[in-house]
């Protein structure tokens, strides 16, 4: 009987370690295991050095860039903060807030159009409709003396070495205007172009060319501004489609400090006085004979466009160019 006896495993035996091989398969001799163990360990200072230099350029790039940003922000400024080519002497007076625009039409049941009043309960001013004293007094206080004097500091700061072009011998100073009180004025003088029998024109450089003026200024201060605001469309059944609704808020500058202000450079405890032995006719500031906003051309505001008239047979207090006409019950 034949028995065949089977090689036997110990649980102790030594454990088995593959030999290294190089790329052709061969098994490595000990120095060139040593090399290879060298030159992988030489690398990882290397690879870690790279990192970091890029890292620091990444982040040198980055700061740089960042830099170069803010100090454009800084330099161009801000809507919050007032912007480079704006007055520096009334930057103080932005106030940023929310307002809630209304006026827009709504439509009811019927297909009826109408424009809903104030949910707040406080009295509408009004600015648009068929003219009556009540709107025209609305409107003058929106811009009434909108021209003063800026010293020569200011001028000179706001327009740079051209200011002495618009200095005028005539009010002993350099006569400016705030842009939103000129815009203000021109969509005024829009308004009132819709109604030429009320509000007729009695001066050649008041008429369709200013009144196109008025309208292609007004075009580019809403590109220059740009409002992003999506403004929706609401359904409504008896249309059978949908209706901007543009009651929606908006960011805006508080205009009420703005006018103050104005006023007080105007004629109030901030204005700036005429130079010294110059010839100033006074009107400008008390009303007169020509209506004029400081002989500026824009006499319309109350009078080139037959508002000065109109005030002076309904009674009104004096202010520039003019009168301001009381409203109803005033």
């Amino acid at each position: 009987m034949n028995i065949t006896f089977l090689p036997s495993f110990s649980s102790k035996s030594k454990p088995y370690f593959s030999l290294p091989q190089a790329e052709d398969g061969e098994p490595l001799k000990p120095q060139q295991e040593k090399e290879g163990q060298r030159r992988g360990a030489s690398l990882w200072p290397s690879k870690a050095l790279s990192f970091w230099i890029f890292m620091s350029l990444f982040f040198a790039c980055t700061t740089t860039w960042l830099t170069a940003e803010l100090h454009a922000v800084r330099k161009q400024g801000s809507f919050a903060k007032g912007f480079r080519n704006e007055l520096d002497a009334a930057k103080h007076l932005i106030k940023v807030k929310t307002v809630d625009f209304g006026g827009s039409p709504r439509f009811k049941e019927d297909g009826t159009e109408y424009v809903p009043g104030p949910n707040d309960g406080e009295a509408h001013e009004a600015y648009v409709g068929t003219p009556r004293r009540e709107i025209d007094h609305n409107w003058a206080l929106l811009h009434w003396g909108r021209f003063f004097l800026l010293t020569e500091e200011e001028a000179k700061s706001a327009w740079g070495d051209e200011y002495k072009e618009f200095w005028s011998p005539k009010h002993g100073g350099y006569v400016a205007a705030l842009e939103v009180m000129h815009t203000l004025h021109c969509l005024d003088h829009i308004r009132k172009a819709f109604y030429p029998d009320h509000y007729p024109v009695d001066s050649d450089i008041h008429g369709a060319l200013h009144r196109d003026h008025c309208l292609d200024h007004l075009r580019q201060t809403v590109l220059c501004n740009a409002d992003l605001t999506p403004i929706p469309s609401r359904y409504y059944k008896a249309l059978g489609q949908n209706y901007i609704d543009s009651d929606r808020p908006h960011t805006c500058r508080d205009f009420g400090k703005i006018r103050e202000w104005v006023s007080e450079r105007f004629n109030g405890s901030l204005k700036v006085e005429p130079a010294p032995g110059t010839v100033v006719e006074d009107e400008w500031r008390n009303g007169g004979p020509s209506g004029g906003a400081m002989g500026m051309g824009h006499g319309h505001e109350h009078g080139g466009h037959g508002g000065h008239g109109r005030a002076e047979e309904e009674g009104g207090k004096g202010v520039e160019g003019g009168h301001v006409p009381p409203a109803d019950g005033m």
